[in-house]
């Protein structure tokens, strides 16, 4: 069983995870305060849990978990600590996963809604209604899944690609595939499910 402090040296020199974090911030000025904050979380992290990640070889993907979580969420420590100020003055949003049209990830879902109250698709408070609807669907659907799934399905949501999800998490592009195209199925069952359902 390793210690952190091993563990940490592992990530010190693999040149991977440094550079995973200087995809995500695209190398910008809290490059190094990101990495450093990175380190110390990992250092302070259940030695237990961490031996788990490292022995399943999830650790690499972890990582970039938490290096994204600190990032990119307003909620964060990093964040509060590091970019706050500096977005609140370039006037930036982060978006949340509901903020994403997830309804084209199940866009083979059908669902046909009560004929005596019938939806006019081409109305902004409807399209409006049915994406927080189906977005809740979606991240409850998603808690259900071993956190490896939905988190890198969170992710392609983000970026977008198989490709991109690969180059910012060093997991085979074939894996990545694999791995989405399975929550996809999973998604439109579940979503499906509950529409018929509740109606």
């Amino acid at each position: 069983m390793k210690t952190n402090q091993e563990i940490l040296e592992y990530i010190v020199s693999n040149r991977d995870y440094k550079e995973a974090v200087r995809n995500i911030t695209k190398g910008d000025e809290f490059t190094e305060d990101l990495w450093a904050e990175l380190l110390i979380i990992i250092g302070e992290y259940d030695n237990a849990k961490l031996n788990k990640l490292f022995n399943e070889g999830t650790l690499k993907f972890f990582f970039v978990r938490i290096a994204l979580n600190q990032y990119r969420s307003a909620n964060s420590p990093f964040y509060k600590k590091y970019k706050k100020e500096d977005v609140e003055k370039r006037g930036e949003i982060e978006l949340e996963f509901e903020d994403y049209m997830v309804w084209n990830e199940v866009e083979s879902v059908t669902y046909e809604p009560d004929e005596e109250q019938p939806y006019d698709k081409d109305s902004v408070m409807y399209e409006e209604t049915w994406a927080e609807r189906v977005a809740r669907i979606t991240e409850r659907s998603l808690d259900s899944l071993h956190w490896y799934q939905a988190e890198l399905f969170r992710l392609y949501v983000k970026y977008g690609t198989y490709k991109k999800v690969s180059e910012n998490t060093g997991i085979p592009i074939r894996s990545v595939g694999t791995t989405i195209r399975s929550v996809k199925d999973y998604l439109k069952v579940q979503i499906d499910k509950d529409l018929r359902r509740n109606g």
